[in-house]
């Protein structure tokens, strides 16, 4: 069995890669073997602009989430029944064997994410979201609808790196390059122009890194709860049109 997980940058991969022991395979490409088992981890920037996702039997888009409900706080690890995006009616859905799964291993089961063009940084966006989504990232609708096309099962499932009410240090949109990584040269600058919000940054890649732990600790349960269940037919990801 082949299992893709993908992550949006490194720090979001790092806790795991570490317990896993991943190897790298290629450009934001690594792999480890549990068994018959073969785990690919893919870092596809933010956004995932540039990546195609390759053949496999199931797909899990990872990473951290904006929590948009005040009952969601750092750390707490997220599956969502469903993704949407704002300006696309078609919604997609995770296979409802892998969301059962993965509550079983411990994530809350929400209804969506909402994965939007850019970073929703103030409590007021979320706020406006938090209407029609529980969290809120870049990735998980275009990775999700690459697997619809390819028959691949796949499950969004997602770490709370800041909370409803949090306004984020920086603004990162304008940080972020064409193939979704962060320039943290132009993040540096926003800091220098504003020393005050260097507290709240440091916070901030706290929380990240928090939610990235709790996420690899849950990815490390989920995956030998997937390769036990290896036998069953997991059901795949539906199209529904909203």
């Amino acid at each position: 069995m082949k299992i893709i997980v993908t992550f949006a940058v490194q720090a979001e991969f790092a806790p795991w890669r570490r317990m896993r022991n991943f190897k790298r395979t290629g450009e934001g490409a690594f792999m480890v073997r549990d068994g018959t088992t073969e785990v690919q981890a893919f870092i596809t920037g933010i956004g995932a602009r540039k990546f195609q996702l390759p053949p496999a039997d199931i797909c899990l888009v990872s990473g951290v989430a904006g929590s948009l409900k005040n009952e969601y706080r750092i750390g707490d690890v997220l599956v969502a029944n469903s993704v949407k995006r704002e300006d696309i009616e078609t919604i997609m859905t995770s296979g409802e064997s892998l969301v059962k799964a993965a509550t079983r291993c411990g994530a809350v089961p929400i209804g969506f994410f909402c994965t939007g063009n850019t970073v929703v940084s103030s409590p007021a966006e979320k706020s406006r979201l938090s209407r029609i989504a529980d969290a809120v990232d870049m990735e998980s609708y275009a990775i999700m609808a690459m697997a619809h096309q390819c028959g691949i099962p796949s499950v969004a499932v997602r770490a709370v790196s800041d909370t409803a009410d949090q306004k984020l240090p920086l603004d990162f949109n304008r940080a972020i390059d064409e193939n979704g990584n962060i320039e943290w040269l132009p993040a540096l600058s926003q800091v220098a122009a504003s020393p005050r919000s260097l507290p709240q940054l440091i916070r901030f890649g706290w929380d990240s890194f928090t939610a990235a732990r709790k996420l690899a600790y849950f990815l490390d349960r989920y995956l030998n709860c997937l390769t036990a269940e290896a036998s069953l037919n997991f059901a795949g990801t539906e199209m529904v049109i909203g």
